[in-house]
């Protein structure tokens, strides 16, 4: 491995004229604020560089290897392995307060039995349903929260017929609650560690549901059979989050954007900077963030990003690279031909040579577009 340079090396060979850095080891380089325009760093490793709000015109980053140092990248899968865990446990907690309702033993009366089945179907379904059609979203959660209300309402008015239903109900939500926030967690890392986080979350979700069956209510056959299916089915739910996530479903784009902030965490970063003529042609980009700082926007006017991949693992902010047309445009520019980019933003877009015969403009923004034919 190329021993690794300091930024101050970097800046102070920059000052005496030097533009030529190629392939020169830049893991966890700082170079905040500053003017590094014209630079050449072709083929260099700049894994957890820091180049936040940074003025980088016409600076060329071919082939560069961008994202997460690796020490970083073992962190953030323990974290996710992590959350993987606790959101399989909880899924299997709630599968098992499921079968609890099964279990007649446990209750006094089969009146209580009856409601709290009802109580706990009502608010996992509709959990399960609104967020599947809804997605993400405030009316979403608008409609979860109201649901959930409305269930307590009646358990507090229930309660004076059956003293105690209120706390089992509350509990069911609460579990069911948990459950969906640390599955929404892992869901947004879950499309950049699919294999860990889903295994982890499939083993621990059956084994919990079984396990707390048989030692916490004492079930037998029919309630963990219950218990089981019930957390495969939060499991598949799960799974079904990912993949929508994954295919960059509209609905679910809060929690896309969530998990590339925390992929991103830690990783190359370009946030604010001014990238105006820069090109990335080859480059590896994944888990590497070009939102906009606190003090600036990032500015990607006139930059290449032909044959750079796993764009679609970086965190793009409001930049025209958020939408999948564009962000398959610029990096495979042969793939323009009879696209349908109605009402696609290509401000500033880089299209030297893009394929755009048949293609659909209609109301796209091309302002200040380069449209330079390929000779």
């Amino acid at each position: 491995m190329k021993a690794r340079k300091r930024a101050g090396d970097i800046l102070q060979r920059y000052a005496a004229g030097e533009r030529d850095f190629c392939n020169v080891n830049l893991q966890g380089a700082n170079f905040k604020g500053q003017d590094l325009s014209g630079a050449n760093f072709s083929g260099a490793d700049i894994r957890s560089a820091n180049f936040v709000n940074t003025k980088l015109h016409g600076s060329s980053f071919i082939g560069v290897r961008a994202g997460l140092q690796r020490w970083r990248t073992v962190m953030q899968l323990l974290l996710i392995a992590m959350l993987s865990a606790v959101t399989g446990i909880l899924q299997g907690f709630t599968a098992v307060l499921l079968a609890y309702f099964f279990d007649y033993e446990n209750f006094d009366s089969s009146q209580e039995q009856l409601f709290g089945a009802a109580a706990y179907f009502l608010i996992v379904i509709v959990v399960y349903v609104v967020i599947s059609l809804k997605g993400f979203s405030i009316r979403a959660f608008s409609l979860i929260l109201t649901a959930v209300g409305f269930v307590f309402v009646v358990a507090f008015l229930f309660v004076i017929a059956v003293p105690g239903m209120a706390s089992l109900v509350a509990a069911s939500s609460f579990a069911v609650a948990i459950s969906g926030i640390f599955t929404v967690a892992v869901a947004g890392t879950g499309a950049f560690a699919v294999i860990v986080a889903g295994s982890i979350i499939g083993v621990l979700t059956v084994a919990s549901a079984f396990v707390i069956s048989v030692i916490v209510i004492h079930a037998f056959s029919v309630e963990i059979s219950v218990a089981v299916a019930f957390s495969i089915i939060g499991l598949l739910f799960g799974i079904l989050i990912n993949f929508r996530v994954y295919r960059e479903d509209d609905k679910f784009q809060a929690l896309r954007e969530f998990g590339l902030l925390l992929a991103a965490l830690g990783g190359t970063s370009f946030c604010g900077a001014d990238l105006t003529g820069a090109t990335f042609h080859r480059a590896c980009l994944i888990k590497t963030s070009f939102a906009s700082s606190t003090q600036h926007k990032t500015i990607l006017t006139h930059v290449c990003w032909q044959g750079a991949r796993n764009l679609s693992q970086s965190r793009l902010g409001s930049t025209i690279l958020k939408d999948r047309r564009v962000r398959t445009l610029l990096t495979t520019p042969e793939r323009g031909y009879k696209k349908d980019l109605t009402d696609a933003n290509l401000r500033g877009a880089y299209l030297k040579g893009a394929t755009l015969e048949g293609a659909i403009l209609r109301r796209a923004i091309l302002t200040d577009a380069f449209l330079k034919k390929r000779f």
